[in-house]
């Protein structure tokens, strides 16, 4: 697996290599950059991948979707809280925000928003005859963020849990 390092602005493809494992690929170009697999075991825990690190997302996919973010040592890391209109925050430990939020009125693109206001990531999720896989657009706000490989992990993790409802 490749490390994610983007300059300015890059789109990434989201995949889902196996039609009935609930795992996908995040691809830039030709270089796998980022693996979510939801546990068979426990369908309330996803495993992120990268390499710049693993995490692991504790979720619930109810009315209001919450998903705690821990590392592979076991720290928590931050804490995402979802709302009925599908908005949400993320609040990491250290007191950073991003929010959560569809991009248009017909909530088929979502974003992630830093604490000024600007788009960093945005994900065009496409549901369809048993294929999920997107698009995800990383912007030049996103340039200098340490922690981009885990919130492109965890955006598509909200994304699918959203569609799960």
């Amino acid at each position: 697996m490749n490390a994610l390092h983007i300059d300015s602005h890059a789109t990434l493809d989201w995949v889902k290599p196996h039609p009935f494992r609930r795992e996908y690929e995040l691809w830039l170009s030709k270089d796998l950059v980022g693996i979510l697999k939801f546990s068979q075991d426990d369908k309330c825990l996803t495993i992120a991948e990268s390499a710049d690190g693993k995490w692991f997302f504790r979720g619930t996919r109810y009315i209001n979707p919450r998903v705690s973010i821990w590392t592979q040592i076991h720290d928590y890391v931050a804490a995402f809280e979802g709302s009925q209109t599908g908005k949400g925050n993320l609040r990491f430990l250290d007191g950073r925000n991003y929010r959560w939020e569809y991009k248009d009125q017909m909530q088929m693109d979502w974003v992630f928003i830093d604490s000024v206001g600007k788009p960093i990531l945005c994900f065009k999720p496409a549901f369809g005859r048993g294929k999920v896989r997107g698009k995800l657009e990383i912007t030049p706000a996103a340039t200098g963020i340490r922690e981009l490989p885990m919130l492109c992990l965890l955006g598509w993790n909200i994304v699918i849990l959203f569609g799960e409802l």
